[in-house]
């Protein structure tokens, strides 16, 4: 990627991210960092899941949308997916590269998570949705039904 390319990006991903910052003890919706003390700290950076929304499908099955940011300095990795029971019987993800400086966007055109099994649920209510990466572990987000 040309450096410019990825100024530019990690220019867009910090002015994101520093709202959300900002904004985390403010609000349970904002992404959270991962559990563990030295996960989004030096060359790990600093990992986030934005807007994360479920959409359920008329056959059981369901996708989750999202965008996942890395303004760190290495890249990282999506490996994992975890919904409630009461959502969803599983939910089924492919390694999703999330290069450092970049970003993802999880979309059903695109890279995404599949959703199996889903039981009938409230369009506008929320869930709690783990997103795991190789680096910085768990990220539990809010995430809206539509």
């Amino acid at each position: 990627m040309p450096r410019s390319v990825r100024t530019s990006v990690m220019v867009v991903a910090f002015a994101v991210l520093l709202p959300l910052a900002i904004g985390t003890a403010c609000s349970s919706s904002t992404p959270t960092r991962a559990s563990s003390p030295d996960s989004v700290a030096g060359a790990k950076g600093l990992v986030a899941v934005l807007s994360p929304t479920i959409t359920a499908g008329s056959d059981g099955a369901g996708e989750i949308d999202a965008i996942l940011t890395n303004a760190g300095t290495s890249d990282d990795a999506l490996i994992g997916v975890t919904v409630p029971s009461s959502l969803a019987a599983g939910a089924s993800v492919e390694r999703i590269a999330v290069p450092s400086g970049g970003l993802v966007v999880l979309s059903a055109s695109g890279q995404h998570v599949s959703l199996r099994g889903m039981k009938s649920v409230t369009s506008g209510s929320m869930v709690t949705v783990t997103f795991t990466f190789e680096k910085v572990g768990d990220i539990a987000v809010n995430a809206t039904i539509r």
